[in-house]
C-alpha cells in the first residue's frame, strides 16, 4: 500500500510513504565450506517500511530524490548452526525461541514514469 499525493497541479515535491508485508525465503548452502554443517533453508515474515521524496521535473516524470525502506525478516534458526562461516546470517535472537530477526535497510534513488 502506498501513500502519496499525485495532484496533476501545484505540488512540485511529493511525499510518499509505503507499507508492504509478505514472506520471505533464506537458503544457504554450506556443502562448499563443511559437510557436517547442516544447510539452512527457512521461509519467514517479511515486512517493508518507508518513504521518501519524489520531485516533479515534467508532466509524467518524476525524480526520487530519495527513498528510505527498513524491512524486517524474521526465520527460525534453531537448526541453524552455523558460526563464522562467510554469507551466514548474523541475527539478533529477539525471544530466546530461536525466533529471530534480520534488520535489513535500503536507501535508492530513481525516476518514476506516471
Amino acid at each position: 500500500m502506498q501513500f502519496k499525493d499525485n495532484l496533476k497541479e501545484g505540488r512540485k515535491f511529493k511525499p510518499f510513504g509505503h507499507i508492504l508485508a509478505s514472506v520471505a525465503r533464506y537458503a544457504v548452502d554450506l556443502s562448499e565450506f563443511d559437510d557436517d554443517v547442516a544447510d539452512f533453508d527457512d521461509a519467514g515474515f517479511a515486512m517493508g517500511i518507508g518513504g521518501g521524496l519524489d520531485v516533479q521535473v515534467s508532466r509524467r516524470i518524476d525524480v526520487r530524490a530519495i527513498q528510505f525502506d527498513y524491512n524486517p525478516t524474521r526465520f527460525n534458526f534453531q537448526d541453524f548452526g552455523a558460526v563464522n562461516v562467510p554469507g551466514a546470517p548474523t541475527p539478533v535472537d529477539v525471544n530466546n525461541e530461536g525466533t529471530r530477526a534480520l534488520h535489513n535497510f535500503r536507501f535508492s534513488t530513481g525516476i518514476v514514469f506516471r
